[in-house]
């Protein structure tokens, strides 16, 4: 069953890959399917924005990106796989297809698998997927700036210069034609217009070149979708009021990338929709137009991130008593922390803290 927040004709399936033995060869990662997992988009499209906060989050460092990377294959599997390659039946053409592969790396060929189990080898490149995640990313913000109708933020997307030209529009004697450009996408958009409402109102113009720029990179990920059916209603004797069968129709992506540009499309439609700044996820606003936030929750963690943010001495104090990685520490150790950090600042109470887990590490 699709979730509530994706409405549209036809349901939409996906279900994403099981991956074992995640390896890396060279600069990709090779992962071996033994089967579907239940990570289903459509079901809980709360996996986009959990995909979508892991790539916001990760410096462009290589070192980050590769472990950014395998944590979400880990978890979810891969984004926009090559393969699968020829099925493999049993471990050691497993082995003997990995060795092939990837003769020069340092790639373990010693898989643990179950021997005599089919499986499917697939791999990802790194470059690729961290193009196609940051391209998703610059999307969805531009998305979220017109849903929000946040018109500074769109500016930093768009530009909207004045060709000078006349049009020839019935609606206004004073319109020109203007050309919308989208930084970072190779889209540009004409429309017309007077100087007046673009000084005046230019909201309007900078939300139809977002929306008409998104959802023309979203349709080009949607080209290829497939459309399956299964038999939903087998009757035992067709008559004349009653069919012998009936068939229920679905949209099928063929991989995780897909099927997160599908639920894109899906929200595009949404035109009330608005995108919480908190937890991205859309929403419809319940009591009032200007509701910024989802819900209460989401409010609240939103200015408990921002005071972090102003004040990252809260910060380190609130997770010395929460954090799981502290719990080494005595009631002694955080009151000298809390010490140094009241009296030091915020340096010297880190490196204190490290000092004392250190310590404590060597005692058990």
């Amino acid at each position: 069953v699709m979730h509530d927040s994706l409405n549209f004709p036809l349901k939409c399936i996906y279900q994403q890959a099981s991956l074992q033995c995640l390896k890396w060869g060279s600069d990709c990662l090779v992962g071996i399917s033994l089967g579907p997992k239940p990570h289903k988009p459509f079901e809980n499209p709360g996996i986009m924005q959990s995909f979508l906060r892991q790539v916001k989050k990760t410096k462009p460092e290589p070192q980050k990106e590769r472990v950014a990377f395998t944590n979400w294959a880990t978890k979810y599997g891969f984004l926009a796989p090559e393969g699968p390659f020829p099925s493999l039946s049993t471990l050691e053409d497993a082995k003997g297809l990995v060795a092939a592969m990837y003769p020069n790396s340092d790639l373990d060929p010693s898989l643990v698998l179950p021997i005599n189990t089919t499986v499917n080898l697939f791999k990802e490149n790194i470059y690729n997927f961290w193009t196609e995640a940051r391209k998703l990313v610059l999307l969805w913000d531009m998305f979220e700036a017109f849903s929000n109708r946040n018109n500074e933020t769109l500016k930093e997307f768009i530009v909207i210069e004045n060709t000078k030209t006349k049009s020839d529009s019935p609606l206004s004697e004073n319109a020109i034609i203007f050309q919308g450009k989208v930084k970072n996408f190779s889209f540009t958009m004409n429309f017309s217009a007077s100087t007046e409402e673009i000084a005046n109102n230019p909201f309007p113009a900078y939300q139809l070149i977002g929306f008409e720029c998104v959802k023309s990179e979203v349709e080009k990920y949607l080209t290829d979708l497939t459309i399956a059916s299964n038999l939903k209603n087998l009757n035992p004797i067709a008559s004349r009021d009653h069919d012998l069968y009936e068939l229920d129709y679905y949209i099928q992506p063929k991989n995780l990338l897909q099927a997160f540009y599908l639920q894109f499309y899906i929200l595009l439609n949404g035109i009330r929709n608005k995108i919480c700044p908190n937890c991205w996820k859309p929403f419809s606003p319940s009591k009032r137009e200007d509701q910024i936030y989802c819900t209460p929750e989401c409010k609240n963690n939103a200015k408990k991130k921002r005071q972090r943010h102003e004040h990252p001495e809260l910060m380190f104090k609130e997770l010395l008593y929460e954090d799981k990685k502290h719990k080494r520490l005595c009631a002694t150790d955080r009151k000298k922390i809390e010490d140094a950090l009241k009296d030091k600042g915020l340096r010297d109470a880190k490196a204190l803290r490290d000092k004392l887990m250190k310590q404590r590490k060597t005692e058990t």
